[in-house]
């Protein structure tokens, strides 16, 4: 064996974390084996080349990233926007023409509001424009060089917190049970204390955070950024 060569080609995903963009790479290598002179002592040469591609997805990735049921997903999403929507805006005129025509107290008169019909509302409508934002993406953007992880982030983050709005609203099926519905109550009638004892803590906890990165900050890299600190404060409490 006097000459050899190896060539292989390798596809690089690039991501650039001060403009959060991704960059796709096709990497072409030569690998080469000379032993001209026959005595034993091979020279071995490689050399590349790197050039940007359009990203593309596999076939297989393609298959794992559809999304499926997502006309069946949206049809309901709407419906139940739609019917929480309508009870909300039936509460708002029943609230009216209580507010003028009878003299019931304050606390009577937003009882007929089903608040818990907005978080619905808001959740179906974050997950409609979620999912078609990422199936866009998906068919779209991903054929471009570059792709800003700001955009995926952003549908992700918008999608997540319509099933997290959408969960919430499921809540309130609960109150055909009569613990739940004792535990509901109870939660709105100490609403206010709530919130103040939230308030109370989260006081708290951001004294507790600016003495650690003040005091322990010179000494330790946990905290010597403002974020780190707070993540190590927040790690050291739950371990307890």
């Amino acid at each position: 064996m006097l000459m050899l060569n190896v060539k292989f080609a390798l596809y690089s995903l690039k991501v650039d974390l001060e403009n959060k963009q991704t960059r796709c790479l096709n990497i072409d290598g030569n690998v080469s084996f000379k032993n001209n002179d026959n005595n034993g002592q091979v020279v071995i040469k490689l050399t590349t080349l790197t050039f940007p591609i359009k990203c593309q997805w596999s076939t297989n990735i393609q298959k794992q990233c559809e999304v499926d049921n997502k006309d069946v997903v949206i049809v309901f999403a709407f419906l139940t926007s739609i019917e929480d929507f309508v009870a909300f805006v039936l509460g708002l005129i029943i609230l009216a023409y209580i507010w003028r025509f009878k003299s019931y107290p304050y606390t009577e008169c937003f009882r007929n509001i089903q608040w818990w019909n907005l978080v619905s509302v808001a959740g179906g409508i974050c997950s409609i424009v979620g999912i078609y934002r990422i199936s866009d993406m998906l068919t779209e953007q991903l054929e471009e060089e570059r792709v800003l992880l700001s955009k995926w982030d952003n549908n992700l983050v918008l999608l997540g917190s319509g099933c997290l709005l959408t969960w919430f609203s499921v809540v309130r099926f609960f109150r055909i049970h009569k613990k739940f519905t004792l535990l509901i109550k109870t939660l709105q009638r100490a609403a206010g204390d709530l919130i103040l004892f939230l308030i109370w803590v989260v006081l708290i906890f951001i004294g507790f955070w600016l003495y650690c990165y003040i005091v322990l900050g010179p000494y330790h890299f946990k905290f010597q950024k403002m974020s780190t600190a707070a993540e190590t404060f927040i790690f050291n409490y739950q371990r307890r």
